[in-house]
């Protein structure tokens, strides 16, 4: 997995992973959130348009950097993520927990 971050003009981070968000690229994805948070950006925009896949390790990753953000008064909405993504959000009801965005001036 390669990891793009932008601090953008506005105060967003948008955070860009390429590849597979997997039980192995996980623990690198938690660093990287978990340490932007620690470091003020509390406005993240995870851009997910070139994730193919996602599971439940990473899943718990972005719940962990939700509920991490979300404490400290931020948020952390996912953006351009694929029709194979969205379904996944729609079944495990993450959908709920999370802002979905597509592509725009949200995301």
């Amino acid at each position: 997995m390669d990891l793009r971050v932008q601090h953008g003009l506005d105060g967003r981070t948008i955070v860009a992973p390429t590849g597979d968000l997997d039980l192995e690229t996980s623990p690198q994805l938690r660093i990287e959130l978990l340490g932007l948070i620690d470091d003020g950006c509390l406005d993240l925009l995870l851009d997910l348009r070139d994730v193919p896949f996602l599971d439940s390790a990473a899943l718990g990753v972005l719940v962990a950097a939700r509920h991490r953000v979300t404490e400290l008064g931020g948020a952390l909405v996912l953006g351009n993520a694929g029709p194979d993504l969205v379904k996944l959000f729609h079944v495990s009801g993450m959908d709920r927990v999370f802002e979905l965005a597509s592509s725009g001036p949200a995301a």
